[in-house]
């Protein structure tokens, strides 16, 4: 039975005010001032954004009115999600650089780990809009019970509740499911859902079209034909082929290190620096040993590029905003881990910083490792910046390689010494010195942080290489950095640092050199590889790492994988680079497809692939 209400006008009203209000608040949260909320508002498409954030808003306080009885309640209900929501977006941008979007609700139990990474910050805005809302409460409170005359109580109609339902769940569904209004519909608005650069949609577009129309994309959808059959027509493509393999007499052991944010600072044209910080990466990608690997990350997003270079699977085919080790990596999934566990290697990982980051405790062991060492297990490990060092890392490996329990050892390492966030104080002293005319002291700070933070990688790069020169054993060592760094306020240090045009936004899908991060390879042995690939995507890395391992038993789907390769060197966002080096747009339509059907087949499928 629903309550008996009678509502006034004035408090009808600001039921359909309160919604505008809350959105305002929500602006004071996502713009740093207001010149960016002046900008904002003369935009193209703000207003009808604005509108469609409104219906939003105003439906869900539709519903819970429906469901309460009472405005003063929905409006409150309503106000106090969205607010912590929209807090909760601008610390995780100032965190990982992207806004709160809805798979950081897998991530819940890394919130702790999250917050340690940066000194957070309540700022001004957030005050302001917390008064904002608790003003706009309070006024909606006095309007709804001040002196209200309750002794005529009407009794509110089932009808109108069942219609407010009706409304809230049909606009949830569009915004948050419908794949036309979402793709389709808010495309021509300028509104992209599978982005590049989530951070800045959030400043174009707001907490509610940026964080609502993501919810649809939390889970792996089927590709377009994939079933038993689309699966066996692959199968009889690429069983029979044959992918060559190194013909090792001893297989070699092959560490790997995935160096966190690695990148060259000296492509920053309009920035001096007194020397080179990574001497030994630069003369190896001189010798041919390496190139620029493309990654499908900017400034966060470690997990993306090392799924794709232990699986030979492409995050391009995943939502942009995935996590892949806590939404497709689910049970035991075949990788180049697992294929070299069974060819014989000793499989580990180690990880410089907690273990269950990104899931990777649970993920890890499903890829195929057979142990997993992280800064749990570590006593009193060397730091350096505030994370723990490059060359103590350097120090575990060899360790590790000191003490193996097989012949021949897969080592798969994240460092995390040069994580954000960059400031001029990370560091006692430093050993290169920059300058840039025009770049704050604050953003020159944090660059100068980064930059000791590079030479120190390559100090401990140089370190390794030179212990497994002197040894007996095959060696590969194969390293690369997973994305960009994360500097200045809205990406202020590559503005003025030159590399990319110093405008209001940074256009991401048109600048691949924010993309790309140095990839070396090193080996104390002949590989028979003259020269790698200028471009490389980390999928084919890892593709071309388990080929030199010598393993030859593994699932017929890696002739798909070597096919595919063999084609492309490149198979990112927006990115393609053919086997000769040359960007393209297109690639084959059947092999990508083939693609497709198999990373969703052994991901997320009924894994037909095994029949």
């Amino acid at each position: 039975m629903f309550r008996k209400v009678h509502y006034r006008k004035r408090e009808l009203i600001y039921f359909f005010i309160a919604p505008l209000v809350l959105l305002l608040a929500l602006e004071y949260v996502r713009y740093g001032n207001g010149t960016e909320f002046w900008e904002a508002i003369h935009s193209g498409w703000y207003y009808p954004k604005f509108f469609l954030s409104y219906l939003f808003v105003l439906s869900w306080e539709g519903l819970f009115l429906a469901l309460t009885g009472s405005t003063f309640a929905a409006n409150a209900i309503v106000s106090v999600i969205l607010l912590t929501l929209g807090i909760l977006s601008s610390i995780i941008a100032s965190v990982v650089g992207d806004p709160l979007l809805p798979n950081h609700i897998f991530l819940a139990a890394n919130a702790g780990d999250i917050s340690s990474m940066a000194k957070l910050e309540v700022t001004p805005n957030m005050v302001r809009a917390v008064v904002i809302v608790l003003c706009s409460l309070g006024l909606h409170a006095f309007l709804s019970y001040g002196g209200k005359d309750v002794s005529k109580p009407k009794k509110r109609h089932p009808i109108i509740a069942c219609i407010l339902v009706a409304l809230c769940t049909a606009n949830t569904y569009f915004m948050c499911f419908n794949q036309t209004f979402r793709y389709e519909f808010l495309n021509k608005m300028d509104v992209s859902i599978v982005a590049f650069n989530p951070i800045s949609d959030y400043r174009s577009h707001g907490l509610i079209l940026t964080f609502f129309t993501r919810i649809g994309s939390l889970f792996a959808e089927k590709p377009e034909g994939y079933n038993a059959d689309a699966i066996r027509q692959v199968k009889e493509a690429y069983e029979e082929r044959t992918m060559a393999v190194s013909d090792v007499e001893t297989a070699p052991n092959i560490i790997v290190i995935q160096s966190e944010a690695l990148w060259d600072p000296t492509r920053l044209p309009n920035v001096e620096f007194s020397e080179d910080p990574m001497p030994f990466v630069r003369q190896l990608q001189e010798e041919g040993k390496g190139g620029n690997l493309v990654s499908p990350v900017f400034a966060g997003g470690t997990c993306m590029p090392e799924f794709e270079f232990l699986t030979g699977f492409s995050t391009r085919f995943l939502y942009s905003t995935a996590y892949p080790y806590i939404q497709y990596v689910t049970r035991p999934t075949s990788s180049f881990v697992s294929m070299m566990k069974d060819g014989g290697y000793q499989t580990l990982a180690m990880h410089m910083y907690r273990k269950n980051f990104y899931s990777r405790n649970t993920a890890y062991p499903m890829l195929g490792f057979e142990k997993f060492i992280g800064i749990d297990d570590m006593d009193d490990p060397q730091k350096s910046g505030g994370y723990v060092s490059d060359m103590e890392m350097t120090e575990r490996i060899i360790d590790a390689y000191e003490h193996k329990e097989k012949d021949a050892l897969f080592m798969f390492n994240v460092s995390m010494q040069n994580h954000g966030a960059y400031k001029k104080t990370r560091y006692d002293a430093y050993d290169i010195s920059i300058s840039c005319e025009g770049m704050s002291d604050e953003d020159l700070g944090g660059l100068q942080a980064f930059t000791q933070g590079v030479y120190e990688a390559d100090i401990a790069f140089r370190t390794l290489t030179e212990y497994f020169a002197e040894q007996e054993a095959p060696t590969l060592i194969i390293m690369y950095g997973d994305h960009l760094p994360l500097l200045g306020t809205d990406n202020s240090t590559y503005k003025v640092g030159g590399i990319v045009p110093n405008t209001d936004a940074v256009d991401f899908p048109n600048e691949p050199q924010l993309y790309e991060t140095p990839y070396v390879v090193w080996s104390n042995y002949d590989t028979g590889i003259e020269a790698w690939p200028e471009h490389i995507s980390a999928a084919k890395l890892g593709l071309m790492s388990f080929q030199l391992s010598g393993v030859t038993e593994f699932p017929w789907y890696v002739n798909l994988l070597d096919d595919f390769y063999s084609r492309y060197d490149v198979f990112q966002h927006y990115i393609v680079y053919d086997a000769e080096g040359n960007r393209i747009s297109d690639v084959d339509e059947t092999i990508e497809k083939y693609y497709k059907w198999m990373q969703y087949d052994v991901l997320n499928g009924k894994r037909y692939y095994k029949n």
